[in-house]
C-alpha cells in the first residue's frame, strides 16, 4: 500500500464545481471530509494519490476513474459504481461497500482490511495481490471470471484473506478456485 499525501487541499463543493466545469485531473488532492458528494457524478475521473478519508460517498458514480493509491480509509462507498475504475494500490480499510459495482475493475494490491462487502458485484475484477485480512466475510457477492491471484482463494504469498474470512450465499462463475479449502459451509 502506497502512501498518499496530498498535494492541495479542496472543499467538496469546490470539486463539485471544477468537475462540471470539465475539469478531469484531481490528482493528488485532499477533499475535506463532506456529505455534500453522495450521489455525485465523477465518471472518468483522476484523484489518484488523493486522500477522501472518513468520507460518505455512497451511490457516487466512479465509472472509468483513474483511483490508484487513493487513501478511502474509513470511507462508505455504499452502492457506488465503480465499473471499469482503477483501484491498485487503494486504501479502504475499514470502510464499507456494500451493493457497490466493482465490475471490471482492478484493485491490484488494494487494501481492503475490515472493510465491508455485501452484496458486491466482482465481475471480471482483478484482486491480485489483495490484501483482505482475517475475519472477513462476503456475503452475497457475486465472482464471475473474477482474477484471483493465483487462482485461489486461501491463505498464500500473494492473496491474504486470513484464516476466519467466509463466503455465504456468493455466486461464482468461471472463477479459478484451484486448491481452494472454503469448504460446504462457506460457500
Amino acid at each position: 500500500m502506497a502512501v498518499t499525501r496530498a498535494d492541495k487541499v479542496i472543499t467538496a463543493e469546490e470539486l463539485l464545481e471544477r468537475y462540471a466545469a470539465g475539469g478531469r485531473d484531481f490528482s493528488g488532492v485532499e477533499i475535506e471530509a463532506s456529505d455534500e458528494l453522495v450521489g455525485a457524478n465523477f465518471a472518468g475521473i483522476n484523484l489518484s494519490r488523493s486522500i477522501l478519508a472518513e468520507m460518505i460517498l455512497d451511490r457516487v458514480n466512479f465509472s472509468d476513474a483513474n483511483l490508484r493509491d487513493t487513501n478511502f480509509g474509513q470511507t462508505s462507498l455504499d452502492g457506488a459504481n465503480l465499473q471499469r475504475a482503477d483501484l491498485s494500490g487503494v486504501n479502504l480499510a475499514f470502510g464499507s461497500f456494500d451493493n457497490a459495482d466493482l465490475t471490471d475493475a482492478q484493485l491490484i494490491e488494494a487494501y481492503l482490511e475490515s472493510t465491508d462487502m455485501w452484496g458486491v458485484n466482482f465481475t471480471r475484477s482483478n484482486l491480485t495481490e489483495a490484501k483482505i485480512g482475517d475475519s472477513h466475510s462476503f456475503c452475497n457477492c457475486i465472482f464471475s471470471d473474477t482474477i484471483m491471484p493465483n487462482g485461489d482463494i486461501a491463505v498464500d504469498d500473494s492473496f491474504e484473506i486470513g484464516d476466519s474470512s467466509y463466503f455465504v450465499d456468493c455466486t461464482f462463475n468461471n472463477t479459478f478456485l484451484t486448491e481452494a479449502d472454503i469448504g460446504i459451509d462457506d460457500v
